[in-house]
Order: C-alpha cells, then sequence, then structure tokens
C-alpha cells in the first residue's frame, strides 16, 4: 500500500509501521532532502499550518519559505534545537526542534519538528499588556499621590510607594502644631523634609532655624541655643546676643543630629520644650518662645534610652510624631531617578548635556550607597565636572566609589572561601536581580520576565535582598 505522504522511501523496513507512529504524532514533521526538496509530511503539518501536505511535497523550501532556520541546518549539517520561529506567510510560531538524517555514514537531509505555540504566544502578549497596564495604573497612583501632596513635598524625588506613603504621613502632620521626630541614616535627606514641613504648615513665612547638635561644644550649648545679655560674661559681645530659640520664635526649630548631645545638656532642652521659655545668660528674666520642634537622628535613640545615654523623659517629648526615612537601598527603583534628577540640575549649572553610560548606571545601582542620597549627589556632582562628555563613564566617577563597587562586586560573586554555598548563591541571586532591573530601565514586569520567575516570587526575592 502506497502512502501519498511520501514522495520516495527507500530501506526503511516495516514502512506502514512507521508511517503509523508518524501519523499519531501530535507535532508537525518534515523531512527534506539535501536540496531542501520535502520529502514527507505527516497530517500534523496540515493542522498546525493549514497547508495541504500535496501542495508541499517535492517542492523545495528554500523557495516556499527561504527564511526557516532549518535551512541553516541541511547547510551547515547541524542540529538546531528549541528555535522559535514565525512562520510569516501564515502569521504562525513555532517551536522547532532540527535534525540530520544520515544514510551509509552519509548526510542525506533533516526532519524538522514544530509545536504550534501561536495561542502560547498571543496570551502571553496579552498577559504583558495586562501587566503593563497594571505597571501604568501604578505609576498613574504614584503620580496621583505626588500631585495631591503639598508643593514643597514634591521637591523630594522618588516613586517607590512607601517613600509616597512617608511625604503623606508628613504633609498629614505638616501643618499642626506636633513635634516631629525624623529619623534614619545620614544623608537621606532628614533637614530636606524637615524644611518641607515647615513651608507646609503656618509657619512657613517666619523662620526656619537649623542647628546640628553634634557640632556644639558642651560649654557652648546654652549660649548656642538660648543667647546671653552684653557683658554676661568675659569676650561677650557687648549688644547681647539671641540664641537659636529666639531667633526662631514663631517659626521652627530644626535640630539636627539630636541623639549627639551630650547627656548633661539634655535637661536644658528638655526645660525649654517643656515651658516654651529661654533663660539667656546674664538675664534676670525668661525669654518666651513659640517655636515648633523638628528633631532628626541617625542614632537608635530608644536603645540610648535603654543603655542610659538619652533621657527618657527628652525622647517621649520629641517622639510625639515619628517619621522614618528609609536609606536608599532599601528603595533601589528611584536610584535611576534620582540621579538623573541631579544629573539635570548639575547639567544646568554647568553648561553641560552630559548621559550616564549603563555601566555607570549599573555601578549606581549594585552599589549599597552607605551615604544615601547625598553620597549620590556628590558623586554626580563630582562626574559632571569630570567627565568631557557627553557620556559620563565609570572612569568620572570618584576613586574611593568605584573601588567600594568593585569590592562589593568581588564579595557577590566570589565571596571568601570560607563563606558558605548558601552565600555564594544568594550573592549571584541578587546580582541577577540587579542586573534584570538594570537592563530593564526598572521596570519590574520586564526584570521578572528576563529572570523566568513568577511575580509572586520576583517580589519575594525583591523584599530579600533589600531590593523593595
Amino acid at each position: 500500500m502506497q502512502n501519498k505522504s511520501f514522495l520516495r522511501l527507500e530501506d526503511m523496513g516495516d514502512v506502514e509501521t512507521l508511517l503509523s507512529i508518524l501519523s499519531a504524532i501530535y507535532e508537525g514533521i518534515v523531512v527534506m532532502a539535501r536540496d531542501s526538496t520535502i520529502v514527507y509530511a505527516n497530517p500534523a503539518y496540515t493542522r498546525i499550518l493549514g497547508v495541504p501536505v500535496s501542495k508541499v511535497l517535492g517542492r523545495k523550501c528554500s523557495e516556499i519559505e527561504p527564511g526557516v532556520k532549518c535551512l541553516e541546518a541541511l547547510k551547515n549539517q547541524q542540529p538546531i534545537h528549541n528555535h522559535y520561529e514565525i512562520v510569516k506567510s501564515l502569521g504562525k510560531h513555532l517551536l522547532t526542534d532540527t535534525t540530520c538524517i544520515y544514510s551509509g555514514g552519509e548526510f542525506v537531509g533533516i526532519a524538522n519538528i514544530f509545536r504550534d505555540i501561536t495561542e502560547i504566544v498571543q496570551l502571553n502578549n496579552q498577559i504583558q499588556k495586562l501587566q503593563k497596564y497594571a505597571d501604568n495604573l501604578e505609576e498613574q497612583l504614584c503620580y496621583y499621590g505626588r500631585e495631591s501632596l503639598p508643593e514643597p513635598f514634591k521637591e523630594m524625588v522618588g516613586k517607590h510607594p512607601v517613600f509616597i506613603q512617608i511625604l503623606k504621613f508628613a504633609a498629614q502632620v505638616a501643618p499642626t502644631e506636633a513635634t516631629v521626630l525624623i529619623e534614619g541614616e545620614s544623608g537621606v535627606g532628614k533637614e530636606l523634609l524637615a524644611r518641607a514641613i515647615h513651608l507646609s504648615s503656618p509657619r512657613k513665612n517666619k523662620p526656619f532655624i537649623t542647628i546640628n547638635c553634634a557640632a556644639i561644644p558642651e560649654t557652648l550649648f546654652e549660649s548656642e541655643l538660648f543667647g546671653y545679655e552684653g557683658g554676661a560674661f568675659t569676650g561677650a559681645k557687648s549688644g547681647g546676643k539671641k540664641g537659636k530659640f529666639i531667633l526662631a520664635h514663631e517659626g521652627t526649630i530644626f535640630l539636627d543630629e539630636v541623639g549627639e548631645l551630650p547627656f548633661s545638656t539634655q535637661a536644658k532642652l528638655l526645660r525649654v520644650l517643656q515651658n516654651h521659655e529661654v533663660d539667656q545668660i546674664g538675664s534676670d528674666r525668661p525669654f518666651p518662645v513659640n517655636a515648633r520642634v523638628i528633631a532628626a537622628t541617625n542614632r537608635d535613640l530608644q536603645k540610648m534610652v535603654s543603655e542610659g545615654k538619652f533621657r527618657q523623659d527628652l525622647y517621649y517629648r520629641l517622639n510625639i510624631f515619628p517619621i522614618r526615612i528609609p536609606p536608599l537601598r532599601e528603595h533601589p527603583e528611584d536610584i535611576t531617578l534620582i540621579a538623573n534628577h541631579f544629573l539635570g540640575q548639575f547639567n544646568n549649572k554647568y553648561s553641560k548635556k552630559l548621559f550616564f553610560s549603563n555601566e555607570v548606571i549599573q555601578a549606581f545601582l549594585s552599589d549599597s550607597w552607605p551615604g544615601n542620597v547625598r553620597e549620590l549627589e556628590n558623586i554626580v556632582r563630582h562626574a559632571v565636572i569630570i567627565a568631557k562628555g557627553p557620556e559620563i563613564k565609570l572612569e568620572d566617577l570618584p576613586a574611593y566609589f568605584t573601588k567600594r563597587n568593585n569590592r562589593e562586586k568581588k564579595n557577590m560573586i566570589n565571596p571568601l572561601a570560607q563563606s558558605p554555598l548558601r552565600s555564594y548563591l544568594n550573592g549571584a541571586e541578587k546580582e541577577a536581580l540587579v542586573e534584570a532591573l538594570r537592563l530593564s530601565n526598572n521596570n519590574r514586569s520586564k526584570a521578572m520576565k528576563m529572570l523566568g520567575i513568577s511575580r509572586g516570587t520576583f517580589y519575594n526575592k525583591l523584599r530579600k535582598y533589600c531590593l523593595l
């Protein structure tokens, strides 16, 4: 019995059995001779491509579909596995495997097995559209969140949901008289947030006085904060001096690094906060002050209280409305945004038109940023001044930063020999996440697609490595 699916068959043994097997296979199968002539196609060929087998038998594939990948296997006599291909003339998406056929040790042709993944591709496209819609919706929500903020808070750059929530939280307390305690590492923008609170309050047209508590010697604390009368002590100015609290009358006083105050001076500050009046050195009457207090610290004040290094009553007086600003490494999605913000500022200042290279962006995203936003600002300023342009390269960054960044990458990829295997795997996994975020320009949907992991797994890993 002759089967019309074959143009010619030789030395195949039980042909009918073989044909029965090939006909039952769900995937499409097409066999070509060395000159690309199609010598066999199974019924799935017609089902998948919608082309009758009789129309292709005896014809050369190079003439029907000259661009198909399997023709390379004929030319190079090398198999091709898991190749994604689009049959343009039919609008079909295929996943193909091409195997070489030998007879008596001589190359005689190829067998191309293909699976129809058109529906999968279409479904994936729909999922991507939905993810893009969800990402756009998230961005719109963040944008709406920023747009609803008072103008001073919009100066703080960032779109991470946690960061936006902090700004909303601060905007809520801004119109009140409540004392605010801003906590966070050095360089996260505590003073900038304090100033935004002041400018969004009824006191915005009154003074905003800043004092660095860590920079005041204990012996000068009273004169700096409370002032003195003329001739109060040897060396005193004849006209006296107004202290910081008096200068901040009806406005806001910002006590930066309040955790650095010596224990003995904390009682004097507490008395002012409780009584709303200061005793100037050399004066016999108290001076009433009406100043809103915003304090900031990079220390753990609660721990200092338990260790007896910070007065508990002062802590409770300051901690009425605490706000914690997260370090930059906890919202890496904002790194590129903030860096470009500073780049725009310094481009304008120095009359340049520079942009970051991909290597610089990667270095920014992979760094731990112990100096946070202030350090990022200083590094961008340095690069803009040094760069010959138009592209900012790694060599334009400060030497200490590139040295630290290289060390962190090395520790991530090649941990010390005594480190456990888990440390190595975690390091490699974190680097893969950072790289995916960089390549996708911080588009999370694209990043998780690159990594081939689910949305839930992706976000779990971001949280695990403090990248969220």
